[in-house]
């Protein structure tokens, strides 16, 4: 197997306030829970390298593609969305955040989807992720696939980042979307 380019991809981490998504950040890009984070003020940056395992159409080998990710963890309050517009150019995929112990985080992310509908491009992969799965879970799974599917979202993933129970396949799968929208969207040759 043989190493490719290096790649640089652009994650937003986005939702409502204290639903964690500095915690799954902070798990993700360190390793470490901490219970007692401090909110978000406007926005945070952290920077993780990976290492994905790739197939390209283009390559009938397959390859390992490694690749930095710039997490972008925007704050969950509303006076703070004004410097969203300064740092969602580029981004290449959303991760839309709520608690799965509190139902009224998953109708606030219907505001989110409209504020970020005003800079993303069309395609940009939208994950929505439930976070908290350690915790009693009080929305079904019949109204997150609904909001899923209302909402046209690419796919749905739950967590917990006291745990670490699928913490790194939530950046996982957000990388390979971002990999496989790139696919899609190349000229064909002919």
């Amino acid at each position: 197997m043989s190493v490719g380019e290096r790649y640089v991809y652009k994650i937003v981490l986005a939702g409502p306030s204290g639903v964690g998504k500095t915690c799954l950040c902070n798990r993700f890009v360190d390793g470490v829970f901490n219970a007692r984070t401090k909110r978000t003020l406007g926005v945070d940056f952290a920077l993780k390298n990976i290492i994905l395992q790739a197939d390209d159409p283009d390559n009938p080998t397959p390859f390992e593609r490694q690749i930095t990710l710039q997490l972008w963890d925007f704050a969950g309050e509303e006076r703070f969305r004004a410097v969203l517009p300064l740092y969602i150019s580029g981004t290449q995929s959303v991760l839309l955040s709520f608690d799965l112990s509190r139902p009224e985080t998953l109708d606030a992310l219907r505001e989110w989807l409209e504020v970020l509908a005003n800079y993303l491009d069309a395609e940009t992969p939208i994950i929505l992720v439930g976070m908290k799965q350690d915790l009693e879970q009080k929305i079904s799974k019949d109204k997150i696939s609904e909001f899923q599917s209302e909402n046209k979202i690419t796919a749905y993933l739950s967590t917990s980042s006291a745990t670490g129970l699928g913490v790194e396949e939530v950046f996982k799968r957000a990388t390979s979307e971002i990999i496989s929208q790139r696919v899609r969207s190349r000229p064909v040759k002919t």
